[in-house]
C-alpha cells in the first residue's frame, strides 16, 4: 500500500512516484527516473557533514548528465525525426520528452549552481583555498599567470571566423592553474579565467566587448547495428571516430552572452530550440574530480577500511579458501586486492596453467592485467573475455585487448 502522505512529504523527486488526484502512477518514465538519480548526487554534496573536498562530488553529478545527453537525449532526438508513422508505438512523441528532461535537469543545474556559489567555495575559501578571477590577482600573480598563458596556452590558440563550413572542435589543456599564494594558502585558477585575462594577446589591437563560454555535448552512441566491418572491434573503433562529429544533444552557453551570439551559434551548429540550454559563467564541471590537490587532509574524510572476508581472516591466500567453499566478496566493502593479489599469486604459482578471465571495465593502469601479463611471460596460456563497447571506457578496452592479443599464449575474446 501506498502512503500518499509520506510522498507528498518525500524531499527529492516527487515524479518517482507522481499523484494524480488520489491515483498513483504504476510507471515512471525512464530518463525522468534517471534524473532523479543523478539529484541524489546534488544531495550527497549538499549534505553539511561531508567535508569540502570530498564535496567535489558535484563533478559525478556533471559528468553523469553529460553522459546522459550524449546517449539518451541524442537517441530521442534521432526518434524525434522519424515520421508520424513510424512513431505512433513511442510513449510520447520525443520532442516532447526533450523538453521535459531540459525543465528538469535545468532546475538541477539551478541547484548546481547555488550550491557550488554559496556553500562549496565559501567552505573552501575558510579552508585556505580560493578560486581567483581576473580581478583578484595581485601583480605577482598577473605576471606568472600571463607567463604561463603565453608559454603554454597561447601556442594552442587559433582563431577563426566561425562559418558552418569551419565549425571548431575545442579540446582543452588541464583546467585548472594553481597561483602562487601565501603560505597556508592555496590559489585556483579555471583556465577559462586565464585566457579571459589574456584576450588582448589573442586579439592585439583590438578591444573584446565579451568572452563567452559554451559546451557542445554530441551524439557519443555506438550504433554497432549500422556498422558492416567484419569484426565488433572494427565496428567499436569507426563509431569512436565519429563521436566528434555526431548529431548535436545540448548546447550549454552562459546565460549572459549576446542574443545575437547565440542565435548565430545555433545557426552555424545546426541547433535546434531543444537543443539550447542556457547556464552559468563555467561549464563541464566533470573537470572538479581532477582538481589540484591541496594537501590538506583535515578536509578529506577518514578512509573507510575495506572489510576483511571472514574465510580469508588467517591468510590472504583464495587458493585454499576456495578449495573449501564458494566465497562471495562484495565491493567496494571487501577489499578489491584480494583480488589482484590473487591473479599475481596465480601468474607465480607453477601449478596453475592456465587463465581465464572476463574484463568489463579495464583501468588505465590495470592491476588485473598486470598481473595477466606476468601470467604470460611465466609461460601461462591467458584467456580474457573483454566487453569491448563498455561505453565511454572502449578504447582502454581496445587498448588491452588490441596491444596483448597479439602476444604468444594471450587470446582474448571481444563482445
Amino acid at each position: 500500500m501506498v502512503n500518499l502522505k509520506e510522498l507528498r512529504q518525500r524531499s527529492i523527486a516527487p515524479e518517482t512516484a507522481p499523484v494524480i488526484g488520489r491515483v498513483v502512477e504504476r510507471f515512471v518514465d525512464r530518463d525522468i527516473s534517471w534524473l532523479v538519480f543523478n539529484e541524489r548526487v546534488l544531495q550527497e554534496a549538499q549534505d553539511p557533514a561531508c567535508r569540502c573536498s570530498e564535496r567535489v562530488v558535484l563533478g559525478i553529478f556533471s559528468s553523469n548528465l553529460d553522459e546522459f545527453y550524449r546517449v539518451r537525449v541524442a537517441g530521442l532526438r534521432s526518434l524525434s525525426k522519424l515520421k508520424k508513422g513510424e512513431r505512433s508505438a513511442l510513449e510520447a512523441p520525443a520532442a516532447k520528452r526533450v523538453e521535459r528532461i531540459n525543465r528538469k535537469a535545468l532546475a538541477q543545474q539551478r541547484r548546481f549552481g547555488l550550491l557550488w556559489r554559496r556553500t562549496l567555495l565559501p567552505a573552501l575559501a575558510r579552508a585556505g583555498i580560493r578560486f581567483l578571477g581576473e580581478g583578484s590577482l595581485n601583480k605577482d600573480q598577473h605576471a606568472f599567470v600571463e607567463r604561463w598563458f603565453l608559454a603554454h596556452v597561447a601556442p594552442l590558440i587559433h582563431t577563426a571566423a566561425i562559418r558552418s563550413v569551419n565549425a571548431q572542435f575545442i579540446e582543452e589543456l588541464g583546467r585548472f592553474l594553481e597561483v602562487p599564494a601565501g603560505r597556508g594558502r592555496s590559489h585556483l585558477m579555471f583556465l577559462d579565467d586565464v585566457i579571459r585575462l589574456n584576450l588582448h594577446h589573442v586579439f592585439p589591437g583590438q578591444h573584446v566587448l565579451s568572452c563567452h563560454s559554451i559546451k557542445l555535448s554530441r551524439d557519443a552512441d555506438l550504433y554497432l547495428d549500422e556498422e558492416f566491418a567484419d569484426s565488433v572491434v572494427d565496428k567499436v573503433r569507426r563509431s569512436l571516430k565519429k563521436r566528434s562529429t555526431g548529431v548535436p544533444a545540448r548546447f550549454l552557453y552562459d546565460n549572459e552572452m549576446p542574443t545575437g551570439m547565440v542565435r548565430s551559434l545555433s545557426t552555424t551548429l545546426k541547433l535546434k530550440r531543444a537543443d539550447l540550454v542556457p547556464g552559468g559563467r563555467y561549464h563541464h564541471f566533470s573537470d572538479l574530480l581532477s582538481m589540484p590537490s591541496v594537501g590538506r587532509r583535515n578536509l578529506k574524510d577518514e578512509a573507510v577500511r575495506a572489510v576483511r572476508h571472514p574465510a580469508l581472516s588467517k591468510s590472504p591466500n583464495l587458493f585454499p579458501a576456495v578449495r573449501k567453499a564458494d566465497l562471495l566478496l562484495h565491493f567496494p566493502y571487501h577489499d578489491f586486492s584480494v583480488i589482484t593479489d590473487w591473479l599475481h599469486r596465480a601468474a607465480r604459482d607453477p601449478a596453475v596453467t592456465r587463465i581465464f578471465i572476463t574484463l568489463y571495465r579495464v583501468a588505465k593502469e590495470s592491476e588485473v592485467c598486470k598481473a595477466l601479463l606476468e601470467a604470460l611471460k611465466r609461460g601461462k596460456l591467458v584467456t580474457a573475455f573483454v566487453e569491448v563497447p563498455a561505453r565511454f571506457d572502449e578504447r582502454s578496452n581496445l587498448y588491452w585487448g588490441g596491444n596483448t592479443g597479439g602476444c604468444r599464449g594471450f587470446r582474448t575474446a571481444q563482445l
